[in-house]
């Protein structure tokens, strides 16, 4: 068996994922969040405390469904224009 002192380093850890992709966003709650497509966040301190209280960033959500519908239209559109 291999001395673990003697092994090579585990290779680092992939960055996350671009902040435009995030699954984070602003709300009042998380169904708020979830459902709404309020600004993305990295924080409470992202969100304005004033529309949605203290702890106002969601994560683990749903795509935002006005972005998949807006990619959509786009897609069409370019199918009709060079398709």
């Amino acid at each position: 068996m291999p001395n673990p002192e003697h092994l090579p380093p585990k290779p680092p850890t992939p960055p996350g994922p671009d902040p435009s992709a995030s699954t984070q966003r602003c709300g009042k709650d998380w169904n708020d969040a979830n459902s709404n497509c309020h600004n993305a966040c990295s924080g409470p301190q992202d969100c304005d405390s004033a529309k949605f209280g203290t702890n106002g960033c969601y994560g683990q959500l749903d795509q935002c469904k006005s972005n998949i519908a807006d990619q959509q239209s786009k897609l069409q559109l370019a199918n009709k224009l060079f398709g």
